[in-house]
């Protein structure tokens, strides 16, 4: 009941402020509506990318056999490279092989 009246005293009192500062209905209808679409923008940024928590899963510790595996990502080059040209001048008439070839 209390707090019912304290409730009714505040709203009143934000109502006289509101008139006192001359603000009309639009304004105020504005200002609720733009204060509605922060609070939902910034509910959206925290939980969905770079700001969102980070979902984990966990298992209960016990012992198990270890596979040894690997995996791996990236790119192989050769130990030593040599650059082969033509000894005497000419003109190549068949190549045999394609780009990427096992020779």
């Amino acid at each position: 009941m209390n707090s019912t009246i304290k409730l009714k005293e505040l709203l009143s009192s934000l109502l006289l402020r509101i008139r006192e500062l001359d603000i009309t209905r639009r304004q105020l209808l504005m200002g609720l509506m733009l204060t509605f679409l922060f609070v939902v923008f910034g509910f959206v940024v925290l939980n969905s990318g770079p700001l969102a928590s980070t979902k984990v899963t966990t298992i209960k510790v016990s012992d198990q056999s270890l596979a040894p595996t690997l995996f791996g990502v990236g790119t192989v080059e050769a130990r030593r490279a040599y650059l082969m040209g033509p000894v005497v001048a000419g003109r190549v008439l068949n190549v045999y092989v394609d780009v990427g070839n096992s020779v």
